[in-house]
């Protein structure tokens, strides 16, 4: 007897993202998908959409959300040090931080789009760090198209992101297309470090951050709704904070691991009686 827990929907996701065409090989994942499904004896899935199409497919599993979360106490505080103040940068103004994988889901040319058309006005810088697929592509644009606000750094030791994140002043969090059941775990750590967060993403990811009140959220490919966000975050310190504080309110009542975890456990102990 297995439980089986759902991150992210596949093949569907990748269909979706146009990784790979529907077909022969597809049908066949999906064949198995669905396997897998109806002879777990439970399925999680880390959103209410993974969820729910889990149940839609395969009515008889038994299923659970159990969504990601963080340690409140590693991002307690300012944990920022010299060290990531000199990484991020010191020129003045607002940095708005990206720190993951440089992913085709991502979507990362969104903030290289934000970022060129920003008006000279208006303060904010933004850093990237990570690594992936689409980092030489990134670093070619950023060269290319002579984007200064852009500053692109190699992956950090994970020990390191609590100090980056604190040393930033705004959490971008990026989807390249609306993925179902997507909601990426950088939100919970951004929460954790009481920084607002920038979503460019929708579904139950947008519902998150905006239930929680921790951040403004924009649907993918809206570049103007994208920028104006960015402005009024830049500009407004007194909103930052109070994003912030709703974000670290969030971190230690809905997604301490500690307490997620007890949901797993409480979910796992039920089916020792199916």
């Amino acid at each position: 007897p297995y439980v089986f827990n759902v991150s992210d929907l596949w093949p569907e996701s990748a269909i979706r993202l146009g990784i790979v065409k529907p077909g022969l090989a597809t049908r066949l994942a999906e064949r198995l998908e669905l396997s897998v499904y109806r002879n777990a004896i439970g399925v999680t899935g880390q959103s209410k959409e993974i969820v729910h199409s889990v149940r839609r497919r395969s009515p008889e599993t038994v299923t659970r959300v159990i969504t990601n979360g963080v340690d409140p106490a590693l991002f307690y505080g300012n944990r920022a040090d010299e060290a990531a103040r000199q990484l991020l940068g010191t020129e003045p103004g607002p940095i708005f931080l990206y720190a993951g994988l440089f992913g085709l889901a991502q979507g990362l040319d969104q903030i290289l789009d934000i970022a060129a058309s920003m008006p000279d006005e208006v303060p904010g810088r933004f850093v990237l760090v990570g690594d992936g697929p689409v980092r030489e592509h990134l670093l070619k644009r950023v060269r290319r198209d002579s984007i200064p606000r852009v500053r692109i750094l190699p992956a950090q030791p994970r020990a390191r992101i609590p100090a980056l994140l604190a040393a930033a002043d705004v959490a971008l969090i990026t989807l390249r297309t609306s993925i179902p059941g997507a909601v990426p775990s950088k939100i919970y750590e951004a929460m954790a470090s009481s920084l607002p967060i920038l979503l460019i993403a929708d579904g139950e990811a947008s519902d998150r951050v905006e239930a929680a009140g921790c951040g403004l959220a924009v649907p993918p490919g809206d570049l103007k709704r994208a920028r104006d966000a960015c402005q009024r975050l830049a500009t407004d310190e007194m909103l930052r904070r109070r994003l912030g504080e709703a974000g670290r309110q969030a971190a230690e009542t809905l997604y301490d691991r500690v307490q997620i975890a007890k949901r797993l456990d409480e979910f796992l102990r039920s089916l020792l009686t199916v």
